[in-house]
């Protein structure tokens, strides 16, 4: 079963393959795909050393933002560290698009914290791990 998660007005979903949860997303960062620096200088090299990138990448993180749903928090918990298909869908830019841009990958819950004062909304962050390539689609 599909969870899709919800959002306060900035119109980000966020849908886990086997989960059925709702999340009030607050905000989202994606910290961004790397690659290793491979140093190939060798004794004839001069003026500076020489690089060539990596062909592993290293995917990265996405960290969100929640107002925390205290009816879902144990599925969300039992979810930690299991591989799934994740799935960020954005807003249209544009109102003559069809269909909106998304970042699909397999990745798992990372890390999740939750924090609280008295008299206020509890709120979390979810931190989802990358376990693969991106899959990107361009608004159309």
């Amino acid at each position: 079963m599909s969870g899709t998660g919800t959002t306060e007005a900035i119109g980000i979903t966020v849908a886990f393959g086997s989960l059925s949860l709702t999340l009030n997303m607050l905000d989202i960062n994606m910290d961004g795909v790397s690659v290793s620096d491979i140093n190939c200088s060798d004794q004839a090299t001069t003026g500076g050393e020489e690089y060539v990138g990596s062909t592993l990448i290293e995917g990265g993180t996405y960290t969100i933002n929640v107002n925390w749903n205290l009816q879902d928090q144990a599925a969300l918990m039992a979810a930690v560290g299991t591989t799934d298909t994740i799935t960020f869908t954005y807003p249209k830019a544009s109102s003559g698009s069809a269909a909106a841009g998304s970042d699909a990958f397999s990745g798992y819950i990372n890390n999740v914290s939750k924090t609280g004062a008295m008299k206020a909304l509890f709120t979390g962050t979810i931190v989802f791990k990358i376990a693969g390539t991106i899959t990107t689609v361009t608004e159309a």
